[in-house]
């Protein structure tokens, strides 16, 4: 943590892929985070992105921007670390520290994902809408990933992420037995909020 917002140092073989993952088995989800590279890509992009369906380290969805040398950056989306369709390069540049926002929406295996800088208005248009056709994924954890590509020579990099939010599905604690009625419910069985019971007269 830094100033209130999450910090992923990438400090020795940053080519190499962290997670992060807060909730499990969500199959459709909308994730909202804002990400900040702490430099400028020297040598090879910048790579943070927002994860989703997570199972193993080789078995994953991701919506990434590419934070690319000279400032460039691009949209990307993968299943595992391989991409999906074309990367996109955005009509916007980056400098140290700036910050940006990105959205992915996970609906069955399509993902649609776009990035604005902080400060400016939500695009009205996704710029990436791809669909995973090849061993596509049920359901997994949600989080954030960090990496480079290879070949990039920063040093004493890190990724800051703040403001993430789990647009759907909406989640919620319930409090059970308070009535004094005690049930077994396994873990991950499904709850359902609805009106209250009918008692028969």
């Amino acid at each position: 943590m830094s100033g209130g917002a999450g910090v992923v140092a990438l400090p020795s073989a940053p080519d190499a892929t962290r997670f992060q993952r807060i909730v499990s088995q969500i199959t459709d989800a909308e994730v909202v985070v804002r990400i900040s590279p702490s430099a400028v890509a020297l040598g090879a992009s910048i790579v943070p992105g927002v994860l989703l369906r997570y199972v193993d380290g080789s078995t994953f969805y991701r919506g990434r921007v590419l934070f690319g040398v000279g400032g460039t950056v691009s949209a990307s989306v993968t299943r595992s670390f391989t991409e999906v369709g074309t990367p996109v390069t955005l009509p916007f540049t980056y400098t140290a520290g700036a910050w940006f926002w990105v959205r992915v929406r996970l609906t069955g295996h399509r993902m649609q994902m776009r990035v604005w800088p902080n400060g400016q208005p939500e695009p009205s248009t996704w710029h990436r809408d791809e669909t995973v056709t090849t061993s596509p994924i049920g359901a997994g954890e949600i989080g954030v990933t960090a990496s480079t590509f290879s070949g990039n020579t920063n040093a004493g990099l890190a990724v800051s992420f703040d403001d993430f939010q789990i647009v759907t599905p909406q989640l919620m604690t319930v409090q059970r037995s308070l009535n004094g009625v005690v049930k077994p419910h396994p873990a991950g069985t499904e709850v359902r909020v609805d009106h209250p019971a009918v008692v028969a007269l």
